[in-house]
């Protein structure tokens, strides 16, 4: 029986219903790369902008016990774009298999190259996000992306060549970047 937001249960007990509000979920985006902690390396099917190339023949397992075929590894510059506007430039050692259907940015990777991560509260769906930070860079994997009953979680990165021309363009957005990405480490 109802009577407005309270409902009686099978066991006769009382109940009241109440709703809220959450921050909608992401849409998955070919720059979004979703985490993944159990990954041993980032993993693209996009070798654009990949420098320091090396062909290689590897298999990479992932979670299911299936195969995916590497036919190259190497270096990309990527732009971490944040919801909140803010950015900072990364470089990802990356291996290429065109079986891959989403990017996967290893956390495993990460914290072996130096990133410490921080649980932090969000106004996500997750309620909580991580916080990396090494040295003078700082982001958040702000993205959350439905998934049946769940989400996943992720972060748009967008490739040197999609964003900036030039090698000095580059060069100076990272200087104007080294200095943001130190007052925000410093002021957090």
């Amino acid at each position: 029986m109802t009577n407005n937001n309270r409902v009686k249960g099978n066991n006769g007990q009382e109940h009241i219903l109440m709703a809220r509000t959450v921050e909608s979920y992401d849409k998955l985006s070919k720059n979004t790369w979703l985490c993944d902690s159990g990954a041993t390396c980032h993993l693209t099917n996009d070798d654009s902008g990949l420098y320091d190339v090396q062909e290689v023949n590897e298999v990479a397992v992932i979670g299911d016990g299936k195969g995916l075929n590497i036919s190259k590894k190497g270096k990309i510059d990527v732009l971490v774009q944040q919801k909140d506007g803010s950015e900072c430039t990364l470089t990802l050692n990356v291996k290429v298999s065109e079986e891959i259907v989403h990017q996967l940015l290893s956390l495993t990777m990460l914290l072996q190259e130096g990133w410490s991560m921080n649980s932090v509260p969000s106004n996500t769906p997750m309620k909580n996000t991580l916080l990396l930070k090494k040295r003078n860079k700082t982001f958040k994997i702000d993205q959350v992306i439905k998934s049946g009953e769940s989400g996943l979680i992720g972060v748009v990165l967008k490739r040197k060549s999609e964003v900036i021309n030039s090698v000095e363009e580059w060069n100076e957005f990272q200087e104007k970047n080294f200095i943001i990405g130190w007052a925000i480490v410093e002021w957090i």
